[in-house]
């Protein structure tokens, strides 16, 4: 077959689409895979995090110790648990980020940063390491006082008011 001829000829176009679009899906279904592994590992983080404020916050005398412990007990490979105590404001008119300070003269709060590796699978090839580096931070405050949150669980098919169903 003489080159020219080779260009004309249309058979088999529809094999090379094929190939070239499943070597794509491949690509994106590990792309998938990975960030997923990523997102799971982020809310295991925060999870771990928030929980671990609130141990700091309940007791800042040990606030560090309180933290690691918590931090470990929920995540098993922490890498890091940096903990600041601080004084947090709850006013609704400040930006929520700008609510705790470090630098307080009567702490009421605690903010946590965890630290830990999220696992890649197909994307160790790309970036030849295991794992990339998640960092999580939370902040809890006790404030004193009336509480500062609720939450209530039900539904709106039955209730009970002063003794009497519905």
């Amino acid at each position: 077959m003489t080159p020219a001829r080779w260009r004309r000829d249309e058979k088999g176009g529809v094999a090379v689409m094929t190939a070239a679009f499943g070597g794509l899906m491949c690509v994106l279904a590990a792309l998938a895979v990975d960030g997923g592994a990523i997102a799971l590992k982020a809310r295991q983080m925060q999870g771990a995090a928030d929980l671990s404020a609130m141990a700091a916050a309940h007791d800042l005398s040990r606030a560090e110790a309180a933290a690691l412990a918590t931090a470990s007990a929920n995540l098993s490979d922490v890498r890091a648990v940096t903990v600041v105590k601080g004084g947090y404001v709850a006013d609704a008119r400040i930006k929520p980020r700008d609510r705790f300070s470090p630098s307080a003269a009567e702490p009421n709060a605690a903010r946590v940063e965890l630290t830990a590796p999220a696992p890649l699978f197909f994307g160790r090839w790309i970036l030849n390491r295991d794992s990339v580096t998640v960092r999580k931070t939370a902040t809890a405050a006790i404030p004193g006082g009336r509480p500062q949150a609720m939450f209530s669980i039900g539904s709106r098919l039955g209730s009970l008011d002063g003794g009497l169903a519905n």
